[in-house]
């Protein structure tokens, strides 16, 4: 997606929790400033349009998250070539000896 046309894109409470893969408490939380993560330098930002569900300006979330310093779950990087988890997913195998010796 453009960068224009993503930070004028309008996301609903749903899309938010999906964004950080968080729950509604969690967003209760980041969002009331004595509730917030001691690393926060600022609470998450308030639905700044009406309706229901509520509503948040995606330019609001990119400017938090460059702020705040936080990664959407989505954009953080996975390291597919890590040999943990590569053994970890193939001993999961039934049948698999990966990550076993004789003794």
């Amino acid at each position: 997606m453009d960068n224009a046309l993503q930070a004028d894109a309008i996301l609903i409470t749903n899309e938010v929790l999906s964004r950080y893969k968080i729950s509604r408490s969690t967003l209760y939380f980041w969002s009331t400033p004595s509730r917030m993560p001691s690393y926060f330098t600022q609470p998450f930002p308030k639905p700044r349009i009406n309706g229901s569900p509520k509503r948040w300006r995606m330019s609001d979330l990119l400017a938090w998250e460059e702020n705040v310093g936080i990664k959407p779950e989505a954009d953080q990087s996975v390291f597919p070539d890590d040999p943990a988890i590569l053994q970890a997913n193939a001993a999961d195998h039934p049948g698999s000896h990966v990550g076993y010796t004789a003794p």
